[in-house]
């Protein structure tokens, strides 16, 4: 049944694919001859059998096809997206204030207390001195440390290459209020009222008798601070019986 095909002198192959249909690829020339015809039939037929597990009849249909080779993932490189970067370095940025750090003030004799300890630990005061040796360098950090309790952070550490960049470090006032803590020491206009210790309602006190202008709507207090400050509440449900139809 094979072999009737090839009588004649224009023949079209079918390479069968590891899909489902075959498809029909060339249309060979009238030059070659029968043995050489026979050849290459056989020889995509043999490939074709050997890249599935069912074989394929007479008449061109493939049962199963069900290739026996493991196909290569194709590697993915990883993707950076800079917007998301800057995005993330804007957020910590913009709430810097609210990071658990301590807060720091300058003395007054900050500058001498510093040049003390820079002539102990790095042997001269002068400002543009390079701190190239890393003994040296944690010598002298180790040591401001503890002359004024205010280490430095690794995220500035870096930033630390001369006595100069340790004088303005120690310099630098570090204030942990937030924004709103900071306007009771500014100098605000007549017309600018903040009511810093703001009041909550309660359902326990006498403040309206009791009666909320958001009904049953209750405050919940999330914060860990704030919880110890303010307490919240439960509003009761008015419509209760409207609530047990939706039950039904």
């Amino acid at each position: 049944a094979l072999i009737g095909p090839f009588q004649s002198r224009d023949l079209i192959f079918f390479f069968f694919t590891d899909v489902i249909n075959m498809a029909a690829c060339t249309k060979l020339s009238t030059f070659l001859g029968k043995s050489e015809i026979n050849r290459l039939f056989f020889n995509n037929l043999n490939i074709f059998q050997q890249q599935t597990r069912t074989n394929v009849n007479c008449l061109g249909e493939k049962r199963v096809s069900v290739p026996n080779f493991k196909r290569k993932k194709p590697l993915i490189p990883p993707r950076v997206n800079d917007k998301i970067i800057w995005r993330d370095a804007d957020a910590v940025r913009d709430r810097g204030f609210l990071r658990p750090q301590k807060e720091y003030i300058p003395p007054s004799d900050v500058e001498a207390r510093l040049n003390h300890v820079f002539q102990q630990v790095a042997g001269t005061t002068d400002r543009s001195t390079q701190l190239t040796d890393a003994a040296v360098k944690y010598n002298l950090l180790d040591s401001c440390y503890e002359e004024f309790a205010h280490k430095i952070p690794n995220s500035v550490l870096h930033k630390i290459n001369t006595l100069d960049d340790v004088y303005h470090f120690y310099q630098t006032l570090v204030d942990v209020r937030t924004p709103l803590e900071a306007m009771k020491t500014r100098d605000l206009p007549p017309n600018l009222h903040i009511l810093y210790e703001y009041h909550r309602f309660a359902d326990n006190t006498s403040h309206f008798n009791g009666v909320t202008a958001f009904p049953e709507n209750s405050n919940v207090v999330t914060g860990l601070k704030t919880k110890k400050k303010y307490a919240g509440f439960e509003a009761p449900r008015v419509n209760k019986e409207f609530d047990d139809e939706l039950k039904l």
